[in-house]
């Protein structure tokens, strides 16, 4: 990876990363060499927040003892203290394991968009409208305070007993851990991964936080936390019954395919998106996770002028143009 050509193409955090993983003995230099190319290709290709996914994904499956003596000593180090300040106040510091983190940060993403509709003098939602609330970006002179407001509620919400307090529930807040089923049926034979598979394995959050997959093997019915599983071509199972709208479990299983809106160089979290079509219900497009794809609001309106957006058999989306010519 010396070479000053590939030097034009590798940035230095990518360059760094790679090193660090060839740097890991455990791993073997074999199945570095084989799989060095696929590596450099992301490396060149993808933005490094993807890259840098990938290439946890592959030291994960190379270094299998080693990724789960990681996630065990992550899992030990949870703590978290609240300190009296020597000039008033309090200071909270810990740390929380990945699974356990992605759980807290949900509800307390619950009890701040309730801090935030408070402010506007509104209702927190109900376990039957939108699970995670579209809402501008706060001002930033409010949000540290809002933050605070919302830390107390969690507090109080767990020993108050008052039915009318705004408190979130088992339908209300839900972390959705998403595994694909080739990844789940290894882990669960003790299976050895083959590090090859590093781009198609899917053990992660909505949001993109990847978790072991022992972790999100284990997930299944507990608290706030569903698990969903990936067929072969990365399509979730169809859930709920048809309809000319996707909703409940149905509208769930189409925002759980991406972590922002389906279209090229969107960054819109799929929180702001809505479930769309990917053949209109005009064109007799069916109302299943297959036919569905997560739009923002920009991008659906585009998408009456021409755009169509579909996915392949083997899981890909493909966006064309109005002139019928294919986006990259």
């Amino acid at each position: 990876m010396g070479h000053r050509s590939i030097h034009r193409h590798v940035g230095v955090a990518q360059s760094e990363a790679m090193a660090r993983v060839a740097a890991n003995t455990r791993i073997d230099p074999d199945v570095l060499t084989r799989d060095a190319g696929m590596l450099l290709d992301d490396a060149i290709n993808l933005p490094h927040t993807e890259f840098e996914r990938n290439l946890r994904m592959w030291e994960a499956l190379a270094d299998p003892d080693g990724d789960h003596t990681r996630n065990e000593c992550t899992t030990a180090r949870r703590d978290v203290n609240l300190h009296p300040r020597p000039d008033g106040g309090w200071n909270i510091v810990g740390y929380l394991p990945e699974l356990l983190g992605i759980e807290f940060a949900e509800i307390f993403e619950w009890f701040l968009d309730a801090e935030w509709r408070s402010d506007l003098g509104r209702r927190p939602p109900t376990a039957r409208q939108q699970r995670k609330p579209v809402r501008p970006r706060p001002h930033p002179s409010t949000t540290t305070r809002r933050r605070a407001d919302a830390m107390m509620a969690m507090a109080r919400a767990s020993v108050n007993r008052d039915p009318d307090l705004a408190r979130p529930s088992a339908s209300s807040v839900c972390v959705d851990i998403l595994l694909d089923h080739q990844t789940m049926q290894a882990h669960a034979s003790g299976a050895t991964p083959d590090p090859r598979r590093f781009r198609n394995v899917v053990s992660r959050t909505q949001s993109g936080r990847r978790l072991h997959p022992d972790d999100a093997i284990n997930t299944a019915l507990v608290n706030h936390i569903r698990r969903v599983v990936y067929d072969s071509s990365g399509t979730i199972i169809e859930l709920g019954r048809r309809s000319r709208l996707f909703r409940g479990s149905s509208s769930d299983a189409v925002m759980l395919l991406l972590t922002t809106c389906v279209r090229i160089g969107c960054d819109q979290p799929v929180a702001w998106c809505d479930a769309d079509h990917s053949l209109g219900w005009k064109a007799h497009g069916a109302t299943v996770p297959r036919n569905g794809q997560p739009l923002c609001t920009c991008h659906q309106n585009l998408k009456e002028t021409g755009f169509q957006v579909h996915r392949d058999d083997c899981g890909h989306w493909h966006i064309i143009d109005p002139e019928g010519n294919e986006i990259t």
